[in-house]
């Protein structure tokens, strides 16, 4: 048998039992990430993995060179999704002008802990590249 796993801080568990081949799956509260794996087994000595670990995931807000930018530790699955989160904030996904500014989100997106979004997409016509301002590009990496 394992041992009975009631909760983790700022988390849920889900078990099926404690006894041999049952297994606990964790999941976060709201503003919470999950940090281990999210399904373990119970086997002969005990549960197979540590238990998991739910740890805060504040917004960081940053500024730059007259700019403001919002790095989400939200799973934000695709590139519309995104820029709809930056204008419901009052934004747009950053457009990238100068080597200065790129390399500062270089710097902040190792903070992330998923995939980063930028406003520059082929969204309007497929192989075009536009930012989501429409400027020119002024700046290529």
């Amino acid at each position: 048998r394992c041992e009975d796993i009631q909760q983790i801080p700022h988390g849920t568990v889900t078990k099926t039992g404690t006894s041999i081949g049952s297994t606990a799956t964790f999941s976060c509260d709201t503003g919470y990430v999950l940090y281990g794996t999210p399904t373990i087994t119970c086997a002969e000595g005990g549960w197979n993995e540590y238990l998991p670990i739910c740890y805060g995931c504040p917004d960081i807000i940053t500024h730059f060179s007259g700019s403001t930018y919002i790095v989400s530790c939200d799973a934000i699955p695709h590139w519309s999704n995104a820029e709809a989160y930056c204008v419901d904030h009052g934004g747009h996904l950053a457009s990238i002008e100068t080597e200065e500014e790129n390399n500062y989100l270089k710097h902040v997106a190792k903070l992330m802990r998923g995939s980063a979004w930028i406003g520059l997409s082929d969204i309007t016509t497929e192989g075009s590249f536009q930012w989501t301002l429409s400027q020119q590009l002024t700046f290529t990496d």
